[in-house]
């Protein structure tokens, strides 16, 4: 199953313990739940903090559509402006 979460494709899929929600264009970044639904619940501040942690380490981030990496700072304001993320410190 295919879902677009805070502008990112999310891939769900079932595992011998439940559900699984992955982000491919954010290598590591998961969630998982007892239903398709509960993983998908929960996959937004994995998102959230994922993106916090590569800005946090001046990391970047691939932008599949623009075929380059854009620096996670950039990314970030993006995405905190059209999903009204919160700023954090």
């Amino acid at each position: 199953m295919q879902a677009t979460v805070k502008g990112f494709e999310v891939t769900i899929s079932q595992g011998p313990q439940g559900f699984n929600a992955t982000v491919p264009a954010l290598p590591s970044c998961k969630a998982c739940g007892d239903t398709h639904k509960e993983a998908l619940a929960n996959i937004p501040e994995e998102i959230t903090e994922y993106l916090n942690t590569v800005r946090e380490l001046n990391q970047g981030i691939a932008d599949m559509k623009a075929g380059r990496t854009r620096p996670a700072d950039e990314v970030f304001v993006d995405l905190r402006k059209k999903y009204n993320i919160p700023e954090t410190d």
